[in-house]
C-alpha cells in the first residue's frame, strides 16, 4: 500500500508485469525507530481498556511529537500471548496518521517474539508490497514503552481490513474478504465452510447476514468448481490470476509453515476472487521448529514425513516447494499455463527478491539498510529476549543477533538459488 514517507526509488524499465512497469527496492527509505510510549492503569488482558499512546522520533531536546492520543488496548495473536513479550491491538478514538502511515484508528503492535532476527515479517510485508500485493500492511519498526518499562522492538502494521489505504474493497456492497482458519474459534468471529470442506474465518463482513453468506457460499463454489479443473480458460473467469501468481510467489520465496492453514487470505472484489493481503510472516525463511512431533515440520525440512529433521537442518529447510499445495494452489500448479505466468514473473521480479539480501542494481539491500538503521536498537532487543528464544518449538537461534541475522540472510539467498530451478 502506498507509504506516506518518501520511498528511495530506483527504476528499471520492464517489458511487462502484471500490471507493474517499473521495479523498486523493497522497503523504501526506513525513517528514524520511533518510541511510542502506552500508558494504561493495569496490565492489558483480553478487553480493551482505556490508554494514553504518545510517539516521537529522536531523543532528549531533539525529539519530535508525531503522536499524543487517547485510545485503547488489548493483548493481541494467539502464541504470542504465551510469550514473555506480549503483543498489542491499539484503537484510537480517530483516524490517526500513525508514524507517518496511512490515517486509521486500528493498529496492530506486533511483538514478534520468535524470530530471532526481528525481520522476517518486514521483510515479507516490504516484499508483497514491492511486488504489488494490493492491501499490503504499511509497517514501521519502532521501540515500545509499556507504564514506563521499556518492551523492545516492535512492529507496528495496519490489521488487515478495507478502508481507504488499506484494502479497498466494499463489504456493504457484496464485497468479502475471508481469512483460513482451520479450527480456531472465537464467539465474537463469524465463519463459513466452503465446498470443498475449507474453512475460513470471515472477516469483512464482520456480521454477515444469511444473505451474504449465500451470497459467499455461491462465490466460492463458482471460483473453486473453476479451479478444481486446473483449466485456465475457465478459473480465469472467477479468479484474478495475477494477484494468485504474485501470492504464491510471495509464500514459496518466504516459506510460511502456516500457509494453507492459518493468516491466508483472499478475497472478492466485484464478484472476482482475489488472493491476498499477506499477514503474520514469523514463521517463515527457516524460523520453523526442526523437533516439533507434526507431519508438516518433517515435510517442511526433508520433503517426507518419514524422514526427521534435527536442529542443524535449518538450511535445509530451504529446498523443496511448499505453497503449491495448500488451498487453491494444489490445483493451479498442476495446470502448465498458470506456471508459465510464474515463471515469467519470477524473471521481472527477481532483482526485488535479490535485494532483501543482497547488493544489486536497485541498490543496497534490505537487510543491510534495516541493520545500519535499527541495528542498535534490534541488538539490544535480542539480548533482552535471547533466554525466551533459546527454545526448542522454533528455530535454534545462533549466539549472537548478528549471526541470526547472517542466518536469515544465507536462507534468503538459497532460497532463491533453489527457487531458480523450479520456476525455470
Amino acid at each position: 500500500m502506498k507509504k506516506t514517507v518518501v520511498l528511495l526509488l530506483t527504476t528499471v524499465v520492464l517489458l511487462c508485469g502484471c500490471g507493474h512497469n517499473e521495479e523498486s527496492a523493497p522497503g523504501g527509505t526506513l525513517p528514524p525507530m520511533s518510541v511510542i510510549n502506552i500508558a494504561c492503569e493495569e496490565a492489558p488482558g483480553e478487553e480493551y481498556i482505556p490508554a494514553k499512546v504518545t510517539a516521537s522520533w529522536g531523543e532528549g531536546d531533539s525529539a519530535k511529537e508525531i503522536c499524543d492520543e487517547p485510545a485503547e488496548i488489548k493483548l493481541r495473536g494467539n502464541s504470542s500471548k504465551e510469550a514473555v513479550k506480549k503483543a498489542y491491538n491499539i484503537k484510537f478514538e480517530e483516524d490517526v496518521d500513525f508514524l507517518g502511515m496511512d490515517p486509521g484508528g486500528k493498529w496492530a503492535m506486533v511483538s514478534n517474539p520468535f524470530d530471532k532476527s526481528m525481520l522476517r515479517p518486514a521483510i515479507g510485508f516490504s516484499y508483497a508490497e514491492a511486488i504489488g500485493i494490493e492491501g499490503t500492511s504499511d509497517i514501521e519498526l519502532c521501540q515500545v514503552v509499556l507504564n514506563g518499562k521499556l518492551m523492545g522492538v516492535y512492529m507496528a502494521a495496519e490489521p488487515v481490513e478495507s478502508g481507504e489505504g488499506r484494502l479497498e474493497i466494499d463489504a456493504e456492497d457484496g464485497d468479502f474478504l475471508i481469512e483460513r482458519n482451520m479450527d480456531r474459534a472465537e464467539d465474537d468471529k463469524a465463519y463459513i465452510e466452503s465446498g470443498w470442506g475449507l474453512r475460513f474465518e470471515i472477516n469483512e463482513p464482520e456480521e454477515p447476514d444469511k444473505d451474504s453468506y449465500d451470497e459467499l457460499e455461491s462465490l466460492l463454489d463458482d471460483a473453486e468448481e473453476a479451479i478444481m479443473t486446473s483449466d485456465h480458460r475457465k478459473y480465469k473467469k472467477y479468479i484474478d490470476v495475477d494477484s494468485f501468481v504474485n501470492y504464491y510467489i510471495l509464500h514459496e520465496l518466504i516459506k510460511d509453515i502456516d500457509f494453507g492453514e492459518y493468516s491466508t487470505r483472499y478475497y472478492f472484489k466485484d464478484g472476482l476472487m482475489y488472493a491476498g493481503p499477506p499477514w503474520d510472516p514469523d514463521l517463515t525463511m527457516g524460523n520453523v521448529s526442526a523437533v516439533k512431533d507434526e507431519e508438516k515440520y518433517a515435510i517442511y525440512f526433508t520433503g517426507s514425513i518419514n524422514e526427521k529433521p534435527d536442529d542443524d537442518d535449518f538450511y535445509r529447510s530451504a529446498e523443496g516447494e511448499w505453497a503449491n499445495t495448500g488451498d487453491y494452489y494444489y490445483w493451479l500448479c498442476m495446470d502448465p499455463w498458470f506456471m508459465e505466468k510464474v515463471s515469467e514473473r519470477w524473471e521481472e521480479i527477481r532483482s526485488i527478491t535479490v535485494n532483501l539480501a543482497e547488493d544489486n542494481e536497485l541498490g543496497e539491500n534490505l537487510i543491510d539498510r534495516y541493520m545500519n538503521a535499527y541495528g542498535e536498537e534490534l541488538e539490544g532487543d535480542f539480548e533482552m529476549y535471547k533466554s525466551e528464544l533459546h527454545v526448542s518449538e522454533w528455530q535454534k537461534p545462533a549466539d549472537t543477533y548478528a549471526g541470526n541475522v547472517e542466518m536469515l540472510r544465507k536462507w534468503i539467498l538459497s532460497r532463491i538459488e533453489h527457487l531458480d530451478t523450479i520456476f525455470h
